[in-house]
This record gives structure tokens, C-alpha cells and sequence, in this order.
């Protein structure tokens, strides 16, 4: 199930790239930008035209017997220029769209989220995932904060954030989180949130550089009262939610995460891991619900018959949405609002709206 919120038309987004855009999920919109059909629609009619089955068998009124002619769809010949022409116009398109429009046309996916044991009184509630949002200077400070009022205004019970707060722990970026935090959308039950591997560093190199400032993030999202959970769980409401601490530079630990994961038993309840590799691991001991992920950006630019090229993940299966996993629990994988360069094809946004259900 999809909601629909924005404008009617896909190339209305064009028009509004000082803003921001929300939409459902369909491909309808990406084939036609990205083909460039306004621009090209008038060079490619086909035309129709009468041949004969034999053009040498001739006789007395041929020509008034249909049934020894035939309608043949012919295309017309097409020049070596033109042909590049028509390319350079399909390529120039596509890009206009992949840079221009789609990094900010968001899709709100909304969808039920059944959890084994959840309460009647939670049922009907809503959720909201947020994930990747890479505040610097690739994303956009009003098209974060446009993000931001609209979650708000769909007043959820609960927020999750799936980690990559900001693109880089720099300084620069540091003096960015603080009000990004104040404004940060809250569940009017609970929030609860994990930090992403952008959150310590893009590369390991920066890990050592940018230790103090990292742990300064964390101290940010204690004051403002979020819940950052690192291999920590935490009652909201009667709904447990789990945090396990980023995979990549977080200092994960196995023997922690499984502890964490463990302490939820058999109540109702949620885990949030930034990289979805987590859900592979031995440490889950038969936990039946669900997982939320972020960090691949739905591999930012995929591909009809090709799918996603990159993927930064081990299981390259994972790009977004739901799956079901050996062992029987589920994952979600949201594929984030920002992104870490501003391109994006057939990936676009994602706000992510779940209907809590009795599992």
C-alpha cells in the first residue's frame, strides 16, 4: 500500500527542486523522464503505408483487391546523425533527471508492520523509519527540514532512525548536528535510533581522526532525549526496540549484540541495525520479528534486467524493502532520504510509513 502526497505529475518536481517532492513508489514517472518522451515522443511515429505482396504480379482492377496488399508498420530510415542526435537527447535527459529530480522526489512507502505479541492497545498505531540522512553540504539543509515537517504532520506514535546522521563526524558537520537534533521529528509514544558508519567516519583512516567528535554525536542525541541505542534495548509503551551499534566502524560486537537481541525474548518487539549484513549472523536465536536497516540507499542508481551495480553490503541480495531470513525473523530496508552524491535512478527517497498489526 502506497500513500500518494505531492504533486500530480512527475515533472512537476522539475519546477520545484528548491523544495521537495512526495510521491508513491511507481516506475511509470522514471521511464518517462528518464527517456526523455516529451522531447523525443515527436521523432519516433511510426508511419503506415500500403506495400503489395508482390509488386511485379500485376492484372486487369488489382488495384482494387485488397486482399493482395497488406498493412506493414515501416519505420522510416534513420541517418547515422540523427540516430546520434536522438541518443545525445536520451542521455541528456536521463542525467537531468538522475541529478536533478530524483535525489529530492521522495516516495512515502507505507505498509503493515506485523510483530508476534503486540498488543491491542499498540494496533493501528504508526511508525515512522527515517534513515541516511547525510547532513552536509551534498544534502540539502530545506530539504532535510521539508522531510522533517512532514513526518510531524503525520503526528506518529513512533520514530526509528536506522543511523548515518550526518555525512561525516568532521567539525564542519558537527557544528550542523545540534540543530538538526532540536528539529528532529519525535514519536508521541517513543523514539528510539542507531548511528551509521557515516557517523565515525567515511573511511577507516578517519575512525582515530574523528574519535572525540564522534562521541560528542552520541552525547548530542543523549541530550536530546532520542534514545540512542547501542546494543541496548528499551521499552516504548510495550513495544521493546533494540539498537545494535553500526557494523562497519561502531565497534560492533557480537557477543553484546546477541545479548541485546536476546533480552527481547519472546516480547513484542523491534530491532534497528544500520547495515543490514547483521541479520546474517549467529546471533538472532530464533527471534521471529522484525528488522529495520537503512545504508544502502536502495543502491542509489539500478537498473531494468542489470538491478543495482553497488551495493555496499556482503549480501548483495539486500537492496531495499522487505525480505524474509533463514531463521525466522524479517527485515526492512528503507533506502534513506539523503544520499552521498547527488544522484539517484530508479532509487529514489524514502520515508517509511508502518502500520503496527498484531503478528
Amino acid at each position: 500500500m502506497t500513500a500518494f502526497i505531492g504533486p500530480d505529475r512527475p515533472s512537476d518536481c522539475v519546477a520545484s527542486l528548491a523544495g521537495e517532492c512526495h510521491s508513491d513508489g511507481g516506475l511509470r514517472g522514471h521511464i518517462l523522464l528518464a527517456c526523455g518522451v516529451p522531447i523525443i515522443k515527436r521523432q519516433l511515429k511510426y508511419k503506415l503505408r500500403l506495400e503489395p505482396k508482390n509488386p511485379d504480379f500485376r492484372y486487369p482492377g488489382y488495384s482494387s483487391h485488397p486482399s493482395y496488399f497488406m498493412n506493414r508498420i515501416v519505420s522510416p530510415p534513420i541517418s547515422r546523425r540523427k540516430f546520434l542526435r536522438r541518443t545525445a537527447v536520451a542521455a541528456v535527459a536521463t542525467a537531468v533527471y538522475a541529478v536533478g529530480v530524483e535525489p529530492r522526489w521522495v516516495s512515502v512507502e507505507r505498509s503493515q508492520l506485523p510483530v508476534p505479541n503486540l498488543p491491542d492497545s499498540l494496533a493501528g498505531k504508526i511508525a515512522v523509519q527515517i534513515s541516511d540522512l547525510h547532513i552536509g553540504s551534498r544534502v540539502g539543509d530545506d530539504y532535510l527540514k521539508a522531510q522533517f515537517d512532514y513526518i510531524k504532520s503525520l503526528s506518529p506514535d513512533f520514530v526509528f532512525f536506522t543511523g548515518d546522521f550526518l555525512d561525516s563526524p568532521s567539525d564542519w558537520h558537527m557544528r550542523k548536528a545540534e540543530p538538526f537534533l532540536k528539529e528532529f521529528p519525535r514519536g508521541s509514544i517513543g523514539t528510539a535510533c542507531v548511528l551509521g558508519n557515516h557517523d565515525f567516519g567515511c573511511q577507516q583512516s578517519e575512525l582515530t581522526q574523528y574519535a572525540n567528535n564522534s562521541r560528542q554525536l552520541v552525547d548530542l542525541f543523549e541530550r536530546a532525549d532520542l534514545n540512542l541505542l547501542l546494543d541496548q534495548s528499551i521499552d516504548l509503551g510495550g513495544l521493546h526496540v533494540a539498537g545494535l551499534r553500526d557494523f562497519w566502524f561502531g565497534g560492533f560486537d557480537r557477543e553484546s549484540a546477541a545479548l541485546a537481541i536476546e533480552s527481547l525474548a519472546s516480547l513484542p518487539s523491534i530491532v534497528l541495525s544500520h547495515n543490514p549484513d547483521t541479520v546474517d549472523l549467529p546471533i538472532w536465536d530464533n527471534y521471529q520479528s522484525w528488522v529495520l536497516c537503512g545504508h544502502t540507499h536502495g543502491g542509489q542508481c539500478t537498473f531494468p534486467l542489470v538491478g543495482a551495480p553497488v551495493i555496499p553490503v556482503a549480501n548483495k541480495r539486500y537492496v531495499s524493502g522487505s525480505y524474509d531470513i533463514q531463521g525466522g525473523h524479517k527485515l526492512y530496508i528503507s533506502r534513506g532520504i539523503g544520499h552521498t552524491h547527488r544522484v539517484r535512478f530508479m532509487a529514489r527517497p524514502e520515508i517509511t510509513i508502518f502500520d503496527l498489526a498484531v503478528g
